[in-house]
């Protein structure tokens, strides 16, 4: 990598200064003497389909080469970590952990507008879902986006893409839905009218929304202050409207206070721009962090599509907890869209009295071949292989066996044909006139002579 390093590859380490040339002058590299400091000032002096090396270390930067074509790679997936990265068209990004702290609300990674983008053996995850309902990783019309063996893990959407054809190979894709805005899932993907062409296929993946408890982002509020003796958090702005005497809420993000609460009252500062909200059970952490919120009425899902999709030998789990009434759901498809299902398994369940689990939750159309759920988990129907999409599908691959088998037949009828003439079998050979492809023994009658296989 370092000992044939040419104007075209930088390298960036904590231990490199903005000042250093950014090129490896020796073997082995000097990083103090040759590596850049920071990531940012790597993109701004590269050229187009340069590589940017990555060493280890914690890199608090938002990152973005969305005007280049560049190669991003980490040295070390585990011990490279940058906050917030963007990559333009025909660039790639290996072998990196992005990872988003709670204090910050985006998405890991944001693709626009982009075209070729591969992506590998990368991690993302944020600890705080963006209100605005960004995933971890967003898409959003952008096309030929290839994510291979990459782990994310969100907050609140895990892949959130808008008409974007996006193929994902052995990725592992998890949102626990602390937050939802609309209908959290692990993976959720649309297509509008003229972009249909940009579909989303999965081969060998898992997707799993694991939700213990989950607040909704239209009633939440960040907690400035914590009063143990009291029983108070304190909040930003006017919570008066938001939460009332007896609501069950909830603090997540919290260094130790998450959990459900029960609201006894709520008092508004307006000098301040405050709310104290009083609670019943006693709070065990005095840090001032975290988001109050009320339970999230919204479904979860773990593949929630809203447009075209292809999902070959994947699993979809889809789990809920004891605090959250509102439903979760495996897959789920909108009305008039697609998905196929081939040799996918799907898990669901609610522990919630009030919630439902649906393995399969449809309103559009879901072909499935060779997949498993539980039928008495299922809204909606499913076509089975063999009809619909599955029909068509036969359909082309009975035509392509007949096509071989007429092939093969004019091959026999052109190449070299050998009769034994004591046992009268014919052997027809192949191309190279060597290997026998069938043999032939004519059965004789009166009036005439037919050649049965054996």
């Amino acid at each position: 990598m370092y000992l044939f390093d040419s104007s075209h590859v930088w390298h960036v380490a904590k231990s490199g200064s903005d000042t250093n040339g950014g090129h490896a002058q020796q073997y082995p590299i000097s990083l103090a003497s040759d590596a850049k400091l920071t990531i940012q000032a790597a993109v701004n002096v590269a050229s187009d389909g340069d590589k940017i090396v990555i060493w280890p270390g914690t890199y608090s930067e938002s990152v973005d080469a969305t005007s280049k074509q560049l190669h991003l790679v980490g040295t070390s997936r585990e011990n490279c970590v940058i906050q917030i990265v963007q990559i333009g068209s025909n660039s790639s990004l290996a072998n990196l952990s992005v990872v988003v702290p709670a204090t910050v609300a985006n998405a890991a990674m944001l693709i626009n507008t982009k075209d070729n983008i591969v992506i590998e053996n990368c991690f993302f995850e944020t600890l705080r879902e963006e209100q605005a309902g960004y995933g971890c990783l967003r898409i959003d019309d952008s096309s030929n986006i290839v994510i291979r063996n990459s782990y994310i893990n969100a907050s609140g959407y895990g892949i959130r893409a808008f008409d974007s054809g996006v193929v994902l190979e052995g990725c592992w894709i998890k949102s626990t839905a602390r937050f939802t805005y609309q209908n959290a899932a692990g993976l959720y993907f649309t297509n509008s009218a003229g972009k249909l062409d940009r579909q989303v296929l999965a081969v060998d993946c898992k997707f799993i929304l694991d939700r213990n408890y989950s607040i909704s982002s239209t009633a939440t509020a960040s907690i400035v202050a914590v009063d143990q003796t009291n029983r108070v958090f304190t909040v930003e702005g006017d919570a008066s409207g938001t939460f009332s005497q007896g609501d069950k809420v909830f603090v997540v993000l919290s260094a130790g206070n998450d959990g459900q609460y029960t609201v006894s009252g709520v008092e508004y500062d307006n000098e301040e721009e405050q709310s104290e909200v009083t609670v019943s059970e006693s709070i065990p952490d005095g840090t001032a962090d975290g988001q109050l919120g009320k339970s999230s009425t919204e479904p979860a899902h773990g593949v929630l599509c809203n447009g075209f999709g292809t999902f070959n030998n994947c699993v979809v789990y889809a789990g809920g907890g004891s605090y959250t009434a509102s439903d979760v759901k495996g897959v789920t498809v909108l009305t008039d869209k697609r998905m196929l299902l081939n040799c996918c398994s799907i898990f669901t369940e609610e522990n919630h009295a009030s919630a439902t689990a649906y393995d399969v939750y449809n309103e559009g159309t879901i072909v499935a071949v060779g997949s498993i759920y539980e039928a008495n988990k299922v809204s909606g129907t499913v076509v089975q292989g063999g009809s619909g999409w599955a029909e068509g599908v036969n359909a082309e691959v009975d035509k392509a066996i007949t096509d071989a088998s007429v092939d093969k037949a004019v091959k026999m009828l052109m190449n070299k044909a050998v009769q034994n003439k004591v046992t009268g079998s014919i052997q027809y050979y192949g191309d190279g006139g060597q290997t026998v492809i069938l043999t032939h023994t004519p059965s004789e009658s009166q009036t005439e002579i037919t050649r049965m296989p054996s």
